[in-house]
């Protein structure tokens, strides 16, 4: 079953598994992240003035980027960034994704032409760098190198042709340069590849933009797999637990990215057997759409049946947002980004909130928030807590909905008070429900004393206005366990 993992990101690219996290670049937002299989993000780095994309480590553990304007390899030790690689001489286009090797040897690739400007599609290089951040060219014939893996034995660099709609093949020498370049497999008719992921039997995802599609081949062009998606499919990564990840977009253009938020981050475990990767039909996935504009979408969990068990929130299909308005007209949306809740068989029922997990998409602004509206430090989490009658959900038939008036006291910046939302709640299949407001559910900030606070961020912010009501929409589901 596919699951999203996090939405709201601008243009995800070059992701990673690396201690539990998968680390990816938000390209168009300029900047690194990492989320655990929660769906807790974390902001690892924010660039001022270029777009990070692929990503990789050294020996010592330091991360490599690649820096994409100015066509760089940046180092970051956890504490400064720096610059590890000049590459501006040796890569005609923009760089792009890119592969690092167990002994820092890095494998970069590029545009090779202003792909966004309208010019001509150009052959590219493919580039090589030490561990020392000496680059050379290890091949000037590529069709838009894109993603690239290496095998476990670090014999075989393996690299998307985007343009060529193949992938390709070298021969990593002792001395770790590339020879015996060679053709692995085509992609399908209508299907690119972009990133790619490398499964411990050797066959290849690729995520293909054009076609809306993750699909597995093994060396010489078998399809194995297909998985659908609902937009472009544009990387792809597996984790220590056979979970495939797919970073999807509605677009790849940088300023329809920036305007409509389109990227979501989903992620499949792979059947029982996909683990060995036998051979399976392929799996269409039942995407959801990115929430729009105005409308804060959020998963809140499902309000049980009066099973003998718990229910428990699924926070790979929640989210929770809220959004402000400031100057009387600009709408921005706010996420929290690791929520959990549980139900138990008696309707004591508990949401929670982790504040540090806010998420505005402006670093700066995510501090003050913190610090002047939310008062993190002293009170990192904001809960929610109900005793539900869990009758009126006892007959409900597979795709009934019915309404709920759903009381229960919010706690926020250690004042409670007590509200009622009228919600939807719709049972999805014997153990699991879906549950969301009817209509905008309005905040009063003034119930919780943070007047003062959005007062203090607009004065700070240089801002006539913000709006003193908060709109609130959300969407709940909860599993059983």
């Amino acid at each position: 079953m596919t699951q999203i993992l996090t939405e709201n990101l601008c243009f995800a690219e070059g992701p990673r598994w690396r201690d539990g996290y998968l680390w990816f670049s938000d390209m168009h937002a300029q900047q690194i992240l990492k989320i655990d299989q929660n769906g807790k993000k974390q902001v690892v780095l924010k660039l001022d003035d270029d777009q990070p994309s692929g990503l990789g480590w050294l020996p010592n553990g330091d991360l490599l980027f690649v820096a994409m304007t100015s066509r760089q390899l940046r180092r970051y030790d956890g504490q400064k960034v720096h610059l590890h690689s000049d590459m501006s001489q040796l890569a005609s286009g923009k760089l792009n994704d890119m592969v690092v090797s167990t002994k820092g040897y890095a494998y970069v690739g590029n545009f090779g032409f202003d792909l966004h400007g309208g010019e001509k599609p150009k052959q590219a290089e493919l580039i090589i760098c030490d561990p020392s951040g000496e680059a050379s060219l290890a091949d000037e014939d590529m069709s838009f190198p894109n993603g690239a893996v290496i095998t476990p034995d670090n014999k075989t660099l393996i690299v998307a042709e985007t343009f060529a709609r193949q992938i390709t093949a070298f021969d990593i020498d002792a001395d770790h340069g590339l020879s015996n370049k060679r053709l692995w497999c085509k992609l399908p008719e209508g299907s690119v590849p972009d990133g790619i992921c490398l499964d411990a039997q050797q066959g290849i995802w690729s995520a293909s933009p054009s076609s809306n599609k993750c699909i597995r081949q093994i060396e010489g062009g078998e399809v194995t797999h297909q998985i659908d998606t609902d937009r472009g499919a544009f990387a792809c990564m597996l984790d220590d637990y056979s979970n495939l990840y797919i970073l999807t977009s509605s677009s790849s253009d940088p300023e329809e990215c920036k305007s409509l938020n389109p990227v979501g981050l989903k992620f499949m475990p792979l059947p029982s057997k996909g683990r060995e990767h036998h051979k399976t039909t392929s799996e269409n996935n039942t995407m959801k759409k990115a929430f729009l504009s105005l409308v804060l979408t959020g998963v809140f969990g499902q309000i049980s049946t009066p099973a003998q068990a718990d229910w428990t929130l699924d926070p790979s299909q929640s989210e929770l947002a809220f959004s402000s308005i400031k100057a009387s007209r600009i709408a921005e949306i706010h996420t929290f980004n690791s929520i959990r809740g549980n139900i138990t068989d008696s309707g004591d029922a508990t949401f929670q909130i982790d504040v540090s997990s806010l998420e505005t998409m402006i670093p700066i602004r995510n501090e003050r928030m913190l610090e002047m509206l939310f008062k993190e430090t002293l009170f990192p989490i904001i809960e929610f807590s109900s005793s539900l009658d869990l009758d009126p959900f006892n007959d409900l038939a597979v795709n009934e909905e019915i309404n709920y008036q759903l009381a229960g006291d919010l706690n926020i910046v250690g004042l409670s008070e007590n509200l009622t939302i009228s919600v939807s709640v719709r049972k999805l299949d014997d153990d699991k429900f879906h549950v969301s407001n009817n209509g905008l559910f309005f905040l009063d900030p003034g119930r919780f004393g943070l007047i003062a606070g959005i007062e203090a961020l607009r004065k700070i912010a240089g801002l006539p206005s913000i709006t003193q009501t908060v709109p609130v929409d959300f969407t709940l589901v909860f599993s059983q366990r």
